[in-house]
């Protein structure tokens, strides 16, 4: 048995959380809205392949879930993060190396990249934290992710002036992702531990037993005035309900927006004369707004019932992708990155705890199943229409109206997303508890 430890590792775990996720996802992803601007000009391919690019990226991310999944149950947390990051690098490689095709950067930086970023984020990282955690796993859940909207603004200017640096050389960006995703693989295989058990400790350093009574507390309802549910929903009875598709009409929205942002938002500003210095820094601030979005809505979710975060948020983007529409001065580029990002990140936290409040906490893991593909992968088409249009049209303009519109439908439609009531409703036993607990044990 393994010797006990005299201090709890959990915390720096989740350090170790951030800087992966820091170089696993804010790297290739916003980081290549930079490096792809560079691309794209050098050889010679129209905004919809670089479109489509980034809708196959989110794709693969989004759709790698069942994989993601499995590599975790059965290889473990930290081969499943090292994977991710040595495919990145793999990906990244290609891209530096080989690419010199529209179809060769879709199929390298679409499939590879994307599949390595969804092997080597968000699931193996949320899994981890879980595991380590209890009563502070809502703090540690938000430091981990949090490293997305710090390291977006440091990875985009950062390539930027690298490329800059080397006369526009969009290869030599790409060689620094290889060195991100090698340097998340190194933290993930050196230091990463998949359970608490495995280094002889438990759940938050707390032996079982000594805790309980607070934790009997911290899992009460925590405000009366928001609506939770403590029924047990199928998810062919969640599915039934409109409600749950109000839903995910209203995150698909904001998803489109941002997606869309993303992929063309730094060639717009560049194509409305900005410098590529400051159209880089734009992309690093929305993500870093994120951060603040996200507080926003994890403070507020307490008071006000999340659907109207929800529809406030959504209308947020909308406002940010009217702003980039007309972005032909500082001012309003900032408040484009200000609006899309704040919106995006409180979106990103109250339609999850919508789902969680309205249909249980046993419902929430098969449902996020269920709506995940269904908005990350609807939204991923999005980056794919707006080339489209600046192909057709020349330029982004009537597809980010076209993305403000969709905005303004999903913020509308959420807020008659009301607590649902069914007769089909399960009650949750304590059986089923035990049943569902060993599932997830």
């Amino acid at each position: 048995m393994a010797q006990q430890a005299t201090r709890f590792y959990g915390w720096t775990l989740v350090g170790m959380f951030f800087g992966i996720y820091f170089l696993n996802a804010t790297f290739p992803y916003v980081g290549a809205s930079v490096i792809n601007s560079y691309m794209a000009e050098s050889i010679g391919i129209t905004k919809s392949i670089v479109g489509l690019g980034f809708s196959l990226f989110v794709l693969s991310s989004a759709l790698s879930g069942p994989l993601v999944a499995y590599c975790v149950n059965k290889k473990g947390i930290r081969f499943t993060l090292a994977s991710g990051g040595l495919i990145v690098a793999f990906g990244a490689l290609l891209m530096a190396l080989t690419v010199s095709k529209g179809w060769q950067y879709v199929l390298t930086f679409g499939v590879v990249i994307g599949t390595g970023v969804g092997l080597g984020t968000v699931i193996p990282i949320q899994t981890g934290v879980t595991n380590w955690f209890v009563r502070r796993r809502a703090l540690a859940m938000s430091i981990a992710l949090s490293a997305a909207g710090f390291g977006s603004f440091i990875a985009a200017p950062l390539l930027n002036k690298i490329i800059a640096a080397s006369n526009g050389n969009w290869k030599n960006g790409w060689l620094v992702v290889v060195a991100t995703g090698l340097a998340a693989a190194t933290i993930a295989a050196g230091g990463v531990r998949n359970t608490p058990a495995s280094m002889g400790q438990f759940p938050d350093g707390v032996p079982p037993g000594k805790s309980s009574e607070n934790t009997a507390r911290n899992a009460q309802v925590r405000s009366s005035r928001i609506y939770q549910s403590s029924e047990f929903w199928p998810v062919r009875e969640v599915l039934k309900t409109k409600i749950f598709w109000l839903i995910i009409i209203a995150s698909f929205s904001f998803l489109a927006v941002f997606n869309t942002c993303v992929a063309h938002g730094v060639i717009h500003l560049r194509s409305l004369g900005h410098s590529p210095q400051f159209a880089a820094l734009s992309a690093g601030l929305l993500l870093l707004c994120s951060v603040g979005g996200k507080l926003f809505a994890g403070i507020l979710g307490d008071r006000i019932e999340p659907r109207f975060i929800l529809s406030a948020a959504v209308f947020s983007t909308l406002l940010g992708a009217v702003a980039l529409a007309n972005a032909t001065n500082t001012a309003v580029v900032y408040l484009y990155a200000c609006c899309v990002g704040v919106g995006f990140g409180a979106s990103f936290v109250a339609m999850p705890t919508i789902l969680a409040n309205y249909y249980g906490v046993k419902s929430f893991a098969p449902l996020m199943g269920v709506a995940l593909p269904l908005t990350n992968g609807g939204s991923a088409i999005a980056p794919l229409l707006a080339g489209i249009v600046y192909d057709r049209f020349g330029s982004y303009v009537l597809a980010l109206y076209g993305g403000a519109t969709i905005a303004l439908l999903g913020a509308i439609l959420v807020l008659f997303a009301k607590p649902p009531v069914s007769n089909a409703v399960v009650t949750v036993e304590s059986k089923l508890d035990d049943k569902i607990g060993a599932d997830f044990s």
